[in-house]
């Protein structure tokens, strides 16, 4: 069985990298465990890369 990342893989893999990165997701789940209404908005994010349309399998 190949466990590997196709090339389509790997490119949404960045592209999810690149965009959440952008977020600074990390240092917002900290603040959100003192305060959940902190959590960044990343639905725009999501929806302008198209991943709202991602088959999942």
């Amino acid at each position: 069985m190949n466990f590997e990342l196709s090339d389509e893989q790997r490119s949404l893999q960045e592209a999810a990298r690149d965009a959440l990165g952008r977020a600074d997701t990390v240092e917002a789940a900290r603040d959100a465990l003192e305060d959940p209404t902190k959590l960044p908005d990343l639905w725009d994010t999501a929806t302008a890369a198209g991943w709202t349309g991602l088959l999942v399998s």
